[in-house]
């Protein structure tokens, strides 16, 4: 692997979204190579910024109530949702 792959590739590894073999070419190329080990990082902490936005940006207990209503009750959904005959 050379750093341009290990670019390209950061946002999958970082998300563990790489088969084994992938995964483990990836974590040598990263251990021996200190600028892939930056990027990695900087992707990780770009990750868990956005995991934290996220998480503290919580719908108000109201709408989530009348999402999960119209979900389980299709029929009272909207008129413009309702399937035209």
């Amino acid at each position: 692997m050379n750093c341009h792959e290990i670019r390209r590739m950061a946002d999958a590894f970082v998300d563990r979204e790489l088969k084994t073999p992938e995964n483990g070419r990836v974590e040598n190329h990263v251990r021996q190579c200190p600028e892939c080990q930056q990027w990695v990082q900087m992707v990780q902490r770009a990750r868990d910024t956005v995991r934290t936005k996220v998480e503290k940006g919580r719908a108000p207990d109201r709408l989530t109530e009348r999402i999960r209503g119209a979900i389980a009750s299709p029929q009272s959904a909207p008129g413009k949702w309702e399937s035209k005959s």
